[in-house]
């Protein structure tokens, strides 16, 4: 088998399992929204951060090292190539947003929720967000779109022409 046709089927197939994870985590979110059980939302969001460990963040980075490999292959240099430059960049970004931005607020949504569904167990009347709730979701569902505008982007720059 040809290494190259190796290379662009794992670049291909980890850039559909990417946007995949984003798009699952994005609907997590609204299901979380929509509920008002914290216990629920609290396993959407615990959920959430386990799909951006292990299904964005694995296929993002054998994205970004197929599609070097692939680039390499076809030729292409990083001292010659600005638009190599500008795809490896956005692709670090999408990484640094991923894991600074949507893995952590995942995480801190996640226990948050664990914290307020155990204090509404205890207190029936406290059904209240917690303070930090909202801008906290505001933060995670800015950085998920970030990142799927960033993807449109990174295809723009993988589709057209190099030269």
């Amino acid at each position: 088998m040809d290494p190259l046709v190796l290379i662009r089927y794992v670049h291909l197939l980890s850039a559909f399992i990417f946007v995949s994870a984003l798009m699952a985590a994005h609907w997590n979110v609204i299901a979380a929204r929509r509920d008002a059980d914290w216990r629920a939302r609290a396993a959407l969001f615990e959920l959430n951060q386990r799909i951006g460990r292990y299904f964005a963040l694995a296929p993002l980075l054998a994205l970004g090292i197929a599609g070097n490999l692939l680039a390499i292959q076809l030729g292409y240099r990083m001292a010659d190539t600005p638009t190599f430059r500008i795809v490896n960049g956005l692709w670090m970004l999408q990484l640094v947003l991923l894991v600074a931005v949507e893995i952590s607020s995942a995480g801190k949504l996640a226990a948050l929720s664990r914290a307020a569904a155990n204090a509404t167990s205890r207190d029936d009347s406290n059904s209240a967000d917690p303070v930090e709730w909202r801008p906290l979701l505001g933060r995670w569902r800015l950085g998920n779109a970030a990142q799927l505008v960033l993807f449109v982007v990174l295809l723009y720059f993988m589709a057209r022409p190099w030269s």
